[in-house]
């Protein structure tokens, strides 16, 4: 197992795609500790690197303190940057007693839940349990000492600017805490807080979902929600419309991702049978039936994005269609305008072949047909220059006519017949 958690230390030295800076502010620290149940500390700090160290390194629990808590959040500066040394990062997980095989999902940022148990030896010695919990909205890793009751953990919320609706990750974290502080001394305290946290991330980008479904209904006017006397969309806003489908389709898979992570983890802790009512008198039970309540809540996000998804897709198709459609009229619109022009250019070229004849002649012949110079301004040998241009000028309209007329009756055949594979050649029925 030695051998298992080194070899996910160094996929995490040599291969993680995060980088630490150094931080140049102050650390935010949650510090609880539980005396007796009417006398519980909730202290939220902001230290420096040396007392940090001091904090998570202190020694366990003294014989007044019933149950210890402690967490460190760190920012992250962009996407795939945190804001701590990384020497000190490997110090606090080493000082939180967290698994070290959780290197290798940490190096790859992977989503999911995962849990470990670790036998510590020495004073104090027991089973700590480990955590690893990664979602959209944060990164979470904490352990659980059931001998000293004592909770460390780490908490890295997802960069603002990259997820959507994360904002809100830390005040959410923070507030849960405040509100189950009660729930101080089990193992659950952590589990609740990442569920409630997720909770509101999954209720919030829901809504948002909704609301951009709404707005692609609106575009296509074949959806539930309709604008009176909408003028039909435009090909350039029908596109936009393909690309807010896209979108909030992602999300909504996402989505679906996240709820799955976070029901298959509450599965684990929550108690069987389907009922979250439990009367117990242990706050152990209290968690337990507050985990199944926050459960329920997951499980029932599944019936709005499923049918979101549906109608998303339908949404889609429904685009596609109406682009194709807006597609087809352009071309046929260009095809009109295509032949109006071709009609133009052959009555030119037929204006300029009832001329070429008589041109032709003209100037083979030299005749003077007009002598403007004398009394009678036609020559009595016009008669030869029309002999020539009349009969030349008919054959050659009659030509050009019948090789249209030819070239459309082949068009017309090729158009009604089709081959098939069974039956041969076949015409095509009107």
């Amino acid at each position: 197992m030695d051998a298992l958690r080194q070899q996910a230390h160094n996929v995490f030295c040599n291969h993680r795609i995060f980088s630490f800076k150094p931080s140049a502010s102050p650390f935010e620290t949650v510090q609880i500790t539980q005396h007796s149940e009417d006398h519980t500390k909730f202290s939220l700090d902001s230290v420096s690197e040396d007392q940090l160290r001091e904090i998570f390194n202190q020694s366990s629990n003294n014989d007044a303190t019933q149950s210890t808590f402690k967490l460190l959040t760190i920012v992250r500066s962009e996407y795939l940057v945190l804001e701590i040394g990384k020497s000190l990062f490997e110090d606090l997980i080493e000082a939180c007693e967290i698994d070290k095989n959780f290197y290798r999902p940490l190096a790859y940022e992977q989503y999911g839940f995962q849990k470990a148990r670790s036998y510590i030896s020495g004073p104090g010695s027991g089973y700590v349990d480990s955590y690893y919990l990664n979602t959209t909205s944060a990164l979470l890793l904490w352990s659980y000492d059931s001998t000293q009751r004592r909770t460390c953990a780490i908490f890295i919320p997802n960069h603002v600017g990259t997820i959507p609706d994360s904002a809100g990750a830390k005040e959410a974290a923070m507030g849960a805490l405040e509100s189950q502080i009660a729930l101080v001394d089990t193992p659950h305290l952590m589990l609740l807080v990442g569920a409630i946290v997720n909770a509101a991330w999954l209720r919030e980008s829901l809504q948002n979902s909704l609301y951009m479904t709404r707005e692609i209904d609106k575009r296509t006017e074949q959806g539930m929600w309709r604008v009176p006397g909408r003028k039909p969309a435009e090909l350039d806003e029908l596109v936009e419309g393909a690309k807010l489908v896209g979108y909030t389709l992602t999300r909504l898979e996402n989505m679906d991702r996240q709820r799955q992570v976070l029901s298959d983890m509450l599965s684990l802790f929550t108690p069987e049978g389907g009922s979250c009512y439990r009367p117990g008198v242990s706050t152990e039970e209290e968690a337990e039936t507050a985990l199944c309540a926050v459960k329920s809540q997951i499980d029932l996000e599944k019936i709005q994005i499923d049918f979101l998804l549906a109608r998303l897709r339908t949404q889609q198709s429904v685009i596609f269609n109406l682009i194709n459609q807006k597609h087809t009229k352009t071309s046929l619109e260009t095809a009109t305008q295509a032949r109006n022009d071709s009609a133009s250019m052959k009555m030119l070229a037929l204006i300029a072949t009832v001329f070429l004849p008589g041109t032709s002649f003209s100037t083979l012949f030299a005749v003077p047909s007009l002598r403007w110079e004398e009394s009678i301004v036609i020559s009595h040998r016009f008669w030869i220059y029309l002999a020539f241009v009349v009969p030349s000028t008919v054959v050659l309209l009659l030509g050009y006519w019948f090789a249209v007329s030819r070239s459309k009756r082949v068009a017309r055949f090729r158009e009604s017949r089709y081959y098939d594979m069974e039956q041969g050649p076949c015409e095509v029925e009107r």
